[in-house]
């Protein structure tokens, strides 16, 4: 997500528009939707907050952008707001909440970086837990390896501590029965020798838990 002055000219063009009204001090729960959205805040105020609490405050003629599938939840002013919103479909655009298991595996994806470099406890036990026996984790370089081969680092404690940190932001790229696609962006590195990767991910229904079955990353030009 980000906030802007205005819409920026020629991005909504064709784009339906409708006007929206929230009651004061309402919150509406962690959700995402299914194509982009822009809106802009005609009265009142409304805070948007990523999946790990970062804000972003909307006030009175400015304009936020939310990618397709960003998961957020929303917080509403004391007096209220009213807001125009555009999206590129004719038809209503759908609120895709999660549940609260959902919420609980994406919050854990977004600690991966922290236990990948040994900077939170317990890593072992953390990916035992939140990693598929059926894993397939792809690297940046084309190796692949499964899950004995991924913890294994672990369990020699040799584990490589290659400044990752996440970006704090989760989209839900498919939704099924059996689970959820995901992306979120990964830096490793600090400063002018940064680098950024996206890490795309399948967690799957298993013992009623999503666990990473499979899970790609690939290097970005720029962050994201």
């Amino acid at each position: 997500m980000k906030v802007y002055a205005a819409v920026p000219a020629g991005s909504v063009d064709a784009w339906r528009e409708s006007p929206k009204k929230l009651p004061s001090a309402q919150t509406i729960g962690p959700h995402y939707h299914d194509v982009e959205e822009w809106l802009t805040v005609v009265s009142g105020e409304i805070m948007f907050f990523t999946l790990a609490g970062e804000p972003f405050r909307v006030d009175v003629g400015r304009s936020l952008h939310i990618p397709r599938g960003e998961v957020h939840h929303v917080k509403v002013g004391s007096q209220g707001a009213e807001y125009r919103m555009f999206v590129p479909i004719t038809e209503p655009m759908s609120v895709n909440v999660l549940t609260g298991k959902e919420v609980i595996a994406l919050r854990q994806n977004l600690e991966f970086p922290n236990y990948e470099d040994g900077r939170a406890e317990n890593g072992l036990q953390f990916f035992e837990s939140t990693l598929s026996d059926q894993l397939l984790f792809c690297r940046a370089d084309g190796k692949c390896d499964n899950k004995e081969e991924f913890i294994a680092p672990f369990c020699a404690e040799t584990i490589d501590n290659r400044d990752r940190s996440s970006s704090g932001s989760i989209k839900v790229l498919k939704k099924s029965e059996n689970g959820l696609v995901i992306s979120t962006v990964v830096q490793v590195g600090k400063a002018d020798q940064a680098k950024w990767y996206m890490n795309v991910r399948y967690l799957e229904k298993e013992e009623g838990k999503l666990r990473c079955r499979f899970w790609v990353n690939y290097e970005q030009a720029v962050s994201s």
